[in-house]
């Protein structure tokens, strides 16, 4: 009987240890994810006219459907028309191309902006409506064929042949307008939300790991107990 109290008493031990080992192992917490998105703003291709001379800066673009070509203007009076390869320095009759008509500019870039939607990705050759500018090279071009078949360098040695350039004093095709300095106000708004989610999120990974560790330390204090209980058995069977 006495040897039989002694191994139930072992027995009582081995759970009770079993239990806080089993508590201990618990310990370990599960962080959520919290993933956050914006959306960024439509690209917009800025052109410079006549702030290097007479010339686009940049003077070839590649440009997708759905973006916007800026023509920003620089001193002293310049304009921006839509041609044809085969006639540099005329404006296309077509009634779809654009045309900014002339941007006088004292000084320092002009506080309007002449944009242009981009709605397909055919080749678009443009000019500096000017006189004699488009003759000295002032040309440039949206989407040029990959294929070297038709090259800006052609244009304006096309160009420099014209004797007389045509300009265009009506505005078509485009928005002559002051830059929206709000333009990226979308992009920001959403910059903020998204700094917000991330920061909702790391709030609730902080709390469930708070959570998980008080849960831990009260299953410890429980395993600690039985433990103690059964020394204190254990030792009362030996004294009898």
């Amino acid at each position: 009987m006495y040897t039989s109290t002694i191994t139930a008493s072992l027995l009582l031990f081995s759970t009770a240890y079993a239990a806080y080992g089993a508590a201990d192992a618990s310990t370990t917490a599960t962080t959520p994810s919290s993933t956050a998105s914006t959306s960024p703003s439509d690209p917009t291709h800025t052109i410079l006219v006549g702030k290097n001379g007479l010339t686009f800066t940049p003077n070839v673009i590649s440009a997708s459907v759905g973006t916007k070509l800026e023509f920003h203007f620089y001193p002293q009076n310049h304009s921006v028309a839509q041609s044809s390869f085969a006639k540099p320095c005329e404006p296309n009759t077509n009634g779809t191309s654009f045309f900014s008509g002339a941007v006088p500019t004292a000084d320092g870039a002009n506080v309007n902006v002449f944009t242009v939607d981009v709605n397909d990705t055919k080749p678009i050759w443009f000019y500096c409506g000017a006189p004699n500018h488009c003759k000295k090279g002032m040309v440039g071009a949206v989407n040029v064929p990959t294929d070297g078949s038709k090259t800006v360098d052609q244009f304006a040695a096309a160009a420099a042949k014209v004797e007389n350039t045509v300009n265009v004093a009506n505005m078509q095709g485009g928005v002559l307008a002051p830059l929206d300095k709000n333009s990226n106000s979308t992009s920001a708004s959403g910059s903020a939300s998204g700094t917000t989610a991330s920061s909702t999120g790391t709030a609730t990974s902080a709390s469930g790991t708070a959570t998980s560790s008080s849960a831990a330390d009260a299953s410890a204090r429980i395993g600690w107990m039985g433990v103690s209980a059964a020394v204190v058995g254990f030792g009362y069977l030996l004294g009898m």
